[in-house]
This record gives structure tokens, sequence and C-alpha cells, in this order.
């Protein structure tokens, strides 16, 4: 641009009459609207943060308190709501409710103790039959002690924790209704259990867990059948056989 160009454009500012500068009015009326809506707008979603806000604490205040887990029974304790009367081998003992008795019917011979053995009362669960059952056995002592009666040889007989040396881990004295007692904890790779050799009066008395699976073990192990023992009423006067003695460990060739 040259000075001749500025000259002109000068000189025509000069006679030119300036545009009317816009009424601010308006446009200050509309600003004024259009940040009230914006405030209103505002105050409205704000507040309606705030409810929700305070209606969730609300709920968490008045929700109940999450409930503890259940843990599952590991040891179905007592009570042994049951009972069964052994009027051969002159005892009585609790159960629990839902398992099954069957009394002896002979005098226990030193045979084997088994789950259908005749002179054997047992108590079992009825579902797992001979995987799980209480077994009672008893005899006159004929005036023998609890140490000659008691427990090697008749362990032998009876292959009870799997007979001499077998099977046994872990026993000690104990006292059962008021009697001497020898109780020991049987076990193996595929079954085990509890036995008890117990003496009152002139009566030797055999109770035994037996457990066919080893998975039973962690359930009814030494406290379930501690349980069991604290019910046992021992009756020795009461045995059928207490007055006719038959087959004891010193009489067998």
């Amino acid at each position: 641009m040259t000075d001749q160009d500025v000259r002109e454009f000068l000189e025509r500012m000069a006679v030119e009459e300036p545009a009317p500068f816009p009424d601010a009015a308006p446009l200050i009326r509309r600003g004024r609207r259009r940040a009230a809506r914006t405030a209103v707008v505002g105050a409205v979603g704000i507040a309606a943060a705030v409810a929700v806000l305070f209606a969730g604490i609300a709920e968490i205040r008045t929700a109940p308190a999450p409930a503890p887990a259940v843990q599952p029974t590991t040891t179905p304790m007592g009570p042994f709501t049951e009972r069964f009367d052994s009027p051969l081998h002159g005892l009585s003992i609790g159960y629990p409710s839902g398992w099954r008795t069957r009394a002896a019917t002979e005098p226990w011979g030193h045979d084997t103790i088994t789950f259908d053995a005749p002179d054997v009362d047992v108590i079992y669960d009825p579902t797992l039959q001979d995987d799980l059952y209480i077994a009672l056995v008893s005899e006159p002592l004929s005036g023998r002690s609890f140490d000659d009666w008691c427990c090697s040889d008749l362990r032998a007989l009876a292959q009870i924790c799997g007979g001499q040396g077998g099977g046994g881990s872990g026993g000690g004295g104990y006292t059962l209704d008021g009697a001497r007692t020898w109780i020991e904890m049987c076990g193996s790779d595929v079954d085990g259990g509890h036995s008890v050799f117990v003496a009152k009066a002139d009566r030797g008395y055999v109770i035994i867990l037996y457990l066919g699976d080893e998975r039973l073990q962690a359930t009814y192990d030494g406290d379930w059948f501690e349980s069991v023992l604290e019910t046992v009423d021992l009756r020795p006067e009461d045995a059928l056989d207490s007055m006719n003695p038959s087959g004891s460990i010193g009489e067998e060739g």
C-alpha cells in the first residue's frame, strides 16, 4: 500500500458517518435469561445427584448386615436322642436319630466282630450300613482281672483293629461309666475306627466304631466316638449270660 492509498483511506473515514453501536440491553437481557435457565437446570441436576447420593447412603445404613458364611459341620456331635438296650450283653447306649439297630441273638464266642455276626449287637447308619456302624460285645470275666482279660489276646482272637498289632495307631487309659477302660484308634489306608475295652464288676465289654471308608475318619473321629461313650450305661447284672458264663479266652484250647 502506497502513501497515496493511505491518505485516500483516511479521507474517506473522515467524511463517512460511523455505524451506530448496537443496543446492548437486549443482549444483556438474553444473557441473563440464558444464565438463569442454566442455573435452574444445574440446580435441578445437583439436587437430583444429592438425592441419589443420600438415598444410597440411607440404603447402605438400613440394609441388613450380610449373614456370616455357614461352615459345614464336620463333626456331627450329639445329642444322641435314641437308645439301644442290649438284653444279651448288658448295657445301654445312645445313638444318632435315624440309625438302626440289630441285637445279637447268641452270646459272644470270641468270633471276629463283624457287621453280620449273630453274636454282635450292631448300631448302624442305614445308608452306609457295614461301612459305618457301632459293634458291641461282652463276656463274663470269670474272676480274671482287667489286665488278664485285656487286650492283646482278645484283639487277636476277634480281629479288633486288624488283630494282633494290626492297625492300632495309639491308645491309652480311659474311664467309662466309672470303670477301668482302654481306648485306642484303629486306622489304615482303607478303613479305620476306634475301639474300647472296659471291665465292670465281673464282665468285660468291647465297643467298636467301624469306618469302612477312610473319608469317614475326619467326621467320625475320636471326639465323636467319645461323645457316644458318654451315653454308655454298663449293666453287667442284666446280661442274660451272666449266670451262665461261656467261652472265655483262658478256657479255649
